[in-house]
């Protein structure tokens, strides 16, 4: 995930250096920005990049696209003055509130790499097959919408709390000048230039949506301030940490909020307890907190060394703030370990800026007198849900496995409903920050044993793997197992290191699995048993 982020990172510049040199030098994603830019009221002459001049009339627009909303103000026209292609309006004024489609004409010298990529796209084909008749639309960043269905069609002129359709009616304009007037963010934490919120309208899925501003906090207390502000002026914020998402949590087309790790923003920690219990702000990266409680072991001269539970594939990108929201799990770490249950408190900011620390009596006992309205409907909802045996045994029997969708309504029955607190804590983990914004965790850490052996084991048929997959987590023995069913063994037996390691992978047999175990242990006396 890490290598496809950089490519599409370094894809971007290579754009922003085409445009850079002239309109003669864009081709393929050069071009669609430079048509981005064109739609959001940018002029780009030859070698530069220049707001349009627009007229005190012009306002804002919208796209009929179901994924994005892209604001535009109506621009000046641009014609580049040297050019192997041309990019025109159709119809253009200064003062039109309007934005023409935008139309690509290629000359007789056009490269390859400006060809309709609708062309011969069987993709598209299959999307024009699918749309019964209704129009077909792309939107700047090569997203495909459907023209709604009769009865269903939207006033573009009129906010709707769903994506693609959050307009800026006056109250994103608002938001901002309030967050500036009372200084809580502004000057180059506000970013809402058409280039940076390109950049952010994606995390590591293949998802896009386009914020209208990024704001860059630095503390809680900013988060605090902001909150209420929003919530006031019904503006939508979505936070997000590493944007290591491959679900599209982290990305919006409202307000992006994103923590500013940058020097000791959000990146606090303290290690207690031998190492057993570690607390962070949301800014660290996973791997970052394993080292750093490595490096306390050593330090101290301790025995033993600790690790956070989740171990995400992403650990050395994701950070901390994404792993309790999305209730990260991992390779190893299976249920047992994960976020849900390995967070022993959370410091919490709601929406109306309350600030909860469930490790501080006093925070606790603040939050049940301002608050307590809001406990007891979780006690009601906890004893609804636990006077119905056949949903408790739906919900244990459905989270006693790897479920990270919706919310952790495991909390509605793994506490007692006179045990509010306790159930809110849990219910904040996997919530995806749309319950509040979680400010520090602390974790119990489990052993990080120094002795670990693994071993590749090679069985006729997928149904025996399964078998002995089932025996192994029965009886407790292995840390972790893998299944390589025929399909993935297909991938590396004419690997020559492989067929080496593995006696017997050439001629397996079509139904062939194979399971990677792992055990582990403080010392290879343990390991030998």
């Amino acid at each position: 995930r890490r290598r496809r982020r950089r490519r599409h990172l370094s894809s971007f510049a290579v754009a922003k250096r085409r445009y850079r040199g002239g309109m003669s030098r864009v081709g393929g994603n050069g071009a669609r920005l430079v048509a981005a830019l064109l739609k959001r009221g940018l002029v780009v002459g030859q070698g530069s990049v220049a707001p349009a001049t627009t007229s005190a009339s012009s306002t804002t627009t919208t796209s009929s696209s179901s994924l994005s909303w892209l604001g535009a103000a109506a621009a000046a026209n641009a014609s580049p003055a040297s050019s192997s292609s041309s990019w025109h309006r159709r119809a253009s004024s200064s003062s039109s509130a309007d934005v023409d489609p935008l139309e690509y004409s290629p000359s007789s010298s056009s490269s390859s790499s400006t060809t309709d990529w609708r062309q011969n796209n069987r993709f598209y084909d299959m999307a024009r097959e699918n749309a019964g008749g209704r129009k077909l639309e792309e939107n700047l960043v090569g997203a495909l919408s459907l023209e709604p269905k009769e009865g269903d069609e939207w006033d573009q002129e009129t906010f709707e709390n769903v994506d693609g359709r959050r307009v800026e009616d006056g109250r994103y304009k608002q938001f901002i000048g309030r967050l500036e007037q009372e200084d809580i963010v502004s000057g180059n934490r506000v970013l809402s230039d058409p280039v940076r919120t390109f950049a952010y309208g994606t995390d590591a899925s293949f998802y896009r949506l386009n914020p209208k501003y990024v704001l860059k906090v630095a503390n809680e207390d900013e988060v605090r301030r902001l909150l209420p502000i929003a919530s006031e002026l019904r503006v939508p914020v979505t936070f997000r940490a590493a944007g290591t998402s491959l679900s599209g949590q982290a990305i919006t087309d409202s307000v992006l909020v994103k923590i500013s790790h940058h020097g000791k923003n959000f990146r606090g920690y303290e290690i207690r307890n031998g190492g057993k219990e570690v607390t962070v702000e949301p800014g660290l990266i996973g791997g970052e907190v394993n080292r750093l409680l490595a490096r306390y072991k050593h330090v101290h001269k301790l025995v033993d060394q600790y690790k956070i539970g989740p171990d995400p594939a992403s650990i050395e990108s994701c950070m901390i703030g994404g792993i309790v929201s999305n209730n990260s799990s991992g390779m190893c770490c299976g249920v047992a370990m994960n976020s849900y249950h390995t967070v022993k408190d959370l410091r919490l900011v709601f929406v109306d800026g309350t600030v909860l620390d469930t490790s501080d009596p006093e925070s606790v006992a603040a939050f049940e007198a301002s608050h307590g309205d809001l406990l007891r409907k979780v006690s009601d909802l906890a004893a609804e849900v636990q006077s119905d045996p056949t949903l408790v045994a739906l919900i244990k029997k459905k989270f006693a496995i790897k479920c990270t969708t919706g919310y952790s309504i495991n909390a509605l029955v793994d506490s007692p409903p006179d045990e509010p607190m306790k159930i809110l804590k849990k219910l904040m983990i996997g919530s995806e920050g749309t319950l509040a914004f979680v400010s520090k965790v602390t974790f119990n850490t489990v052993p990080e044993y120094p002795d670990k052996a693994s071993c590749f084991v090679l069985f006729p048929d997928i149904e025996m793997a399964c078998e002995a997959a089932f025996r192994l987590r029965e009886q407790g023995v292995a840390s972790a197992v893998e299944l390589f069913d025929r399909a993935s063994l297909r991938e590396f037996e004419n690997d020559d290191k492989m067929l080496k390691l593995v006696k017997g992978l050439d001629c397996c047999g079509d139904g062939a699995a194979s399971l990677l175990i792992e055990c582990c242990g403080p010392d290879d006396a343990d390991l030998d048993k």
